[in-house]
């Protein structure tokens, strides 16, 4: 049986952008909307991911953002 922290460690190993796209998604979720505090672990993950990513990580994560914002 996988546990929350099983959770994380996968939601971890995705891509910068990937992780971004999950929480969005989840948020329309009725699972995630009855535990909303789960959303908010997982920004937090994702935030924490952004500061440890590379340098180049987070260059093709920002221009991903605005890209995503530009169309």
């Amino acid at each position: 049986m996988s546990t929350l922290t099983d959770h994380l460690d996968s939601f971890r190993k995705l891509p910068l952008q990937t992780q971004l796209i999950f929480i969005g998604s989840a948020r329309s979720k009725p699972e995630f909307a009855q535990h909303p505090e789960q959303i908010e672990t997982l920004k937090r993950v994702h935030a924490e991911c952004v500061q440890f990513a590379s340098e180049s990580e987070r260059a093709e994560y920002y221009q991903a953002i605005a890209t995503w914002v530009t169309q």
